[in-house]
């Protein structure tokens, strides 16, 4: 219940943001909506979360350690993960201060990605509703290190759309400081190319065979200890994953029907790259629909998520009409929220919400 409040409560304040009048007022109803987004999962119990357990047990490490290098030659951390620890570390010896710092590097990155797209005319009640109602808010809760790396993707996303490459890779670069999954976001530039239906069908057919290859040699390839590794993951993951997909599914699929009508609104390379992206993440889910895969889907899709989320809140102001723009609202609203209370609930093992102890 605490996240249906939340969701409404933030809905609000971007709403408020949205809409006020005077630079002034709109920047005090940002930060008032970072603030409050920061501090939820900042101040949450070290049990909530897959991962959350296995950062507070390193942090101890990092903490008893003789001035952090005997852990860093001792674990493999990420270089920004390892500096993150650093600056807790010299605030406290309780692992709140890692998971507060690792919050608001999370939600102001977030946030300045949501500001630039909002000045270059995006929505940012959209924003924030897809946000959290998609459930990407909810990932910091479980795997901080990948969450972050995801919040630079689409920091770098934003300039991405503007055609900015260099920003772009200096921010995937980042990214990869934190999660070297991130180096995936890489591709996200060959996603400038020219869009066709040909081209959108042959990418569409390569991602699908190539799940299928991935799910018949993956298993033969690592080594029992592995699977059994990330077993929590799979059975966790597995639940309502047909639920989740399918709403990604739609929406993904709502969005390609709406940029192909608005078309002539929109510049062709931000066309291009939200069109193949949109393809690539239905592609995956039909995929995962076909080979009856289970995989940790929200590690599979974080990446993934700017293309639903940037999406949603760059069609709406290219729908003029009052009336439109209302029923947009209502009905996304409603769809989200309900959604995430949803998700909240298959995925409770992930999410339970409790303050610090």
């Amino acid at each position: 219940m605490i996240y249906a409040f939340f969701f409404l409560g933030c809905s609000a304040l971007a709403f408020f943001w949205q809409y006020s009048r005077g630079s002034g007022s709109r920047t005090f109803w940002f930060t008032f909506l970072t603030l409050f987004l920061i501090i939820l999962p900042g101040l949450r119990s070290y049990n909530v979360g897959t991962d959350t357990g296995n950062y507070v047990g390193i942090y101890e490490q990092f903490y008893s350690s003789n001035t952090g290098l005997e852990f860093i030659f001792n674990y493999s951390l990420e270089l920004g993960f390892t500096l993150l620890m650093f600056f807790a570390s010299g605030i406290s010896d309780s692992p709140t201060s890692l998971l507060f710092i690792c919050s608001i590097v999370f939600c102001l990155t977030i946030m300045f990605s949501f500001k630039r797209l909002n000045r270059a005319g995006a929505n940012s009640l959209l924003l924030v509703i897809s946000f959290l109602g998609l459930g990407s808010y909810f990932f910091i809760f479980n795997g901080a290190r990948q969450g972050i790396a995801a919040s630079f993707v689409w920091l770098g996303f934003s300039f991405l759309l503007t055609n900015n490459i260099k920003k772009y890779l200096v921010c995937c670069i980042a990214a990869m400081l934190f999660h070297s999954t991130a180096v995936v976001a890489l591709a996200f530039i060959i996603f400038r190319t020219r869009f066709t239906f040909l081209r959108a069908t042959l990418a569409a057919g390569v991602v699908v065979i190539g799940f299928g290859m991935l799910a018949t040699l993956l298993p033969l390839l690592f080594s029992d200890s592995f699977e059994a590794r990330y077993a929590v993951y799979i059975t966790r993951s597995a639940q309502g994953g047909t639920f989740v997909f399918l709403f990604y599914l739609i929406n993904a699929l709502s969005i390609l029907s709406l940029l192909f009508k608005y078309s002539s609104r929109f510049a062709p390379y931000t066309l291009n790259i939200l069109n193949w992206g949109l393809v690539v993440l239905s592609s995956i889910a039909l995929s995962v629909f076909a080979y009856s895969l289970d995989v940790n889907f929200y590690r599979l899709l974080i990446y993934l998520d700017v293309f639903i989320i940037f999406g949603w809140a760059i069609i709406l102001p290219a729908i003029t009409s009052f009336r439109g723009r209302l029923l947009v609202y209502i009905l996304f609203g409603t769809v989200f929220l309900i959604y995430m209370t949803l998700y909240t609930n298959r995925f409770s093992d992930l999410v339970p919400y409790s303050l610090v102890v």
